[in-house]
């Protein structure tokens, strides 16, 4: 039934459009593909129910092709770079008052893992995306590593079954493209990790910084000898502090020029 509904609503949109819009999305390759029939069968492989319903609305309200590519290409194709930018759009709608004290960062690397999105606001944040084409596995593992340094972790999903078996200290937020728009909706409340690793924070972060954290004492000694000067001269609340400062001075700048790229200048 949902292919049918799938491909009802794509016959109903003129072969042209669909060998452009094909060709715009990089969805289908068109020499692969020769009549009208063809791209039917090979955008409802690679489309859901509500993305043809929405393309199909669209194309017969009369918004341009143009148009119809470029909403499905910034919102309705749920790639993780896709799902993190509306995310951060969602940030900055519902939960960021003031973007010079929250401030937020992209593939912070932690121990051979990057997350996808950070958040800083006097509260450290790790946020993973996952969609339908990657391992739980690997996810359990990425969310260990992130716990050890973040006093939040959640995972943003669009099916929230494969992560059941989470712990208990991961928030689940379920993305899915409803309503000609994408929402985020809370399955299930992060809780803060209180056991965190200074040690491994200290490593996450770059030279200068600890350099900032030493008041540019022994600029030339090895990261690893820093981390420990700063371990014995301060308490793990204290060092969770200054890891939450650190990261907020080095990202900031980027932070501020996103904003202006993104929303400023849009």
């Amino acid at each position: 039934m949902m292919k049918e509904s799938k491909y009802r609503n794509l016959m109903e949109i003129d072969a042209d459009f669909l060998v452009n819009f094909s060709c715009m999305t990089k969805l289908l390759r068109p020499k692969k593909y020769f009549t009208k029939q063809d791209f039917v069968n090979g955008l409802s492989r690679k489309l859901n129910i509500e993305q043809c319903k929405v393309i199909c609305k669209l194309n017969r309200n009369g918004v341009g092709l143009d148009a119809i590519a470029k909403k499905f290409l910034t919102e309705m194709n749920s790639n993780a770079t896709t799902v993190r930018r509306l995310y951060v759009d969602h940030l900055l709608s519902h939960k960021i008052t003031n973007v010079q004290n929250d401030i937020v960062f992209f593939e912070f690397r932690v121990e051979g893992s990057r997350t996808d999105i950070t958040r800083i606001n006097g509260r450290s944040y790790a946020f993973e995306i996952k969609s339908g084409r990657d391992r739980p596995d690997r996810a359990m593992y990425q969310i260990q590593k992130f716990s050890d340094i973040f006093e939040f972790v959640s995972l943003i999903v669009d099916d929230e079954s494969g992560y059941k078996s989470m712990p208990d200290n991961v928030g689940i937020i379920k993305y899915e493209y409803l309503n000609g728009k994408m929402e985020f909706n809370v399955v299930r409340d992060y809780k803060r990790n209180l056991e965190l690793d200074v040690e491994k924070q200290l490593k996450s972060l770059p030279t200068n910084q600890l350099i900032k954290i030493l008041n540019g004492e022994n600029k030339k000694v090895e990261k690893a000898k820093m981390i420990q000067n700063i371990i014995e001269q301060y308490s793990e609340e204290e060092i969770n502090s200054l890891f939450k400062l650190a990261l907020k001075d080095n990202y900031y700048e980027k932070w501020l020029d996103y904003i202006k790229n993104n929303f400023i200048n849009s």
